[in-house]
């Protein structure tokens, strides 16, 4: 037995018609299937080091706290157009640096300099470009 429930339709609700829509939603089309939703997908945490690790077909979001200068990897298993954010906290010395592989490109800007506070965190959103092989930079947000 398939249980649904009933959500409002903006193509419909001014009909006062409703869309059935399955109660438990494996997979989203579209989504690698390793993401159990697209609309909470879990948080990965990516292992500090020398140079950290991202493997993209885990996942959309990712926190590293840095103890050191590092520099952010070239992420494995992309899709293209898939777009990522990377949480970048500083630990309680602060002042860590962050460089980026060569397949990330920030166009005409320069890559962000991170808030240098001991625990404040910074997010970084990619968007991958298959044509260019590249992770563009889109958006930095600093000093959470």
């Amino acid at each position: 037995m398939s249980s649904t429930w009933m959500k409002p339709s903006p193509g419909v609700a001014a009909l006062g018609r409703h869309a059935a829509l399955p109660a438990h939603v494996d997979h989203v089309h579209g989504m690698p299937a390793a993401w159990p939703s697209a609309a909470a997908p879990a948080v990965v945490a990516l292992a500090d080091g020398p140079e950290i690790a991202v493997d993209a077909a885990l996942g959309s979001s990712f926190r590293v706290t840095l103890a050191g200068n590092r520099m952010l990897g070239n992420p494995s298993g992309p899709a293209d157009g898939q777009v990522i954010r990377v949480h970048v906290t500083q630990d309680g010395t602060g002042s860590r640096t962050l460089a980026y592989d060569t397949e990330f490109d920030w166009g005409a800007s320069r890559p962000p300099v991170l808030s240098a506070a001991a625990g404040k965190t910074d997010v970084l959103e990619f968007v991958y470009d298959a044509a260019l092989g590249k992770w563009l930079g889109l958006k930095v947000s600093l000093g959470f």
